[in-house]
């Protein structure tokens, strides 16, 4: 199984997104200047205190500019690379639970709530017959926008960070049909929750040095 990024980060959708940003969508983007309230200091807190059971060692993965603690014994898909973006999936070994981070250099800045409502409008389209829609969303206590959302078959959970031109939508997911493993879904779900991004220190998402590199 391979999950697009809520279909944010398919090759047509991104193509579309850079053709249109300079003239269609340039009044949003600096009207939509707002990023994400969120410090590295407060994330790197939240990976250290975070469950770590059944989980890898965070190590940084450069690729997508994040430390991130995959679930021993999942598969790391292929990176995915395309213009403005690079996304990296990791899958359980029975194909039925996903992670996923998409790293996005924009050739804008926007807010998280400008990249979600970008991210719904793509996923409205997926599923059997159109069925994919966005379940509700919230701003957690760290300053992370948060979705779920949900298709024919698959529901999606994650959340969406902006600072400068960079951004970040992580995500774990599963399928809604057959044998998914509830342990499986926790260990996704412990992963995207402990995603720290790493950018320059003088953003206020600074970087650290976290146990090995990839």
């Amino acid at each position: 199984m391979s999950y697009q990024c809520v279909h944010m980060c398919s090759p047509a959708t991104m193509a579309r997104w850079r053709a249109t940003a300079a003239l269609a969508l340039l009044p949003v983007f600096l009207t939509a200047c707002q990023q994400s309230n969120v410090t590295g200091s407060a994330l790197l807190a939240h990976q250290m205190q975070s469950d770590t059971s059944g989980l890898k060692p965070a190590m940084t993965y450069a690729v997508i500019h994040a430390s991130v603690a995959p679930p021993r014994n999942w598969t790391q898909l292929p990176t995915n690379r395309g213009v403005l973006y690079t996304h990296q999936q990791w899958r359980s070994p029975d194909h039925g639970t996903g992670i996923g981070i998409a790293y996005i250099h924009l050739p804008l800045p926007a807010s998280p709530q400008f990249l979600l409502f970008l991210a719904k409008t793509q996923y409205a389209g997926s599923g059997r017959n159109g069925t994919g829609h966005l379940q509700k969303q919230w701003t957690d206590s760290l300053g992370r926008l948060w979705f779920e959302a949900e298709d024919s078959d698959y529901h999606i959970r994650g959340y969406a960070m902006t600072r400068g031109l960079d951004a970040w939508i992580v995500y774990s997911g599963h399928r809604l049909r057959g044998d998914v493993r509830d342990s499986d879904i926790g260990m996704a779900n412990r992963t995207a929750d402990a995603v720290v991004p790493f950018l320059d220190p003088e953003t206020a998402v600074a970087t650290a040095n976290p146990p090995g590199h990839f």
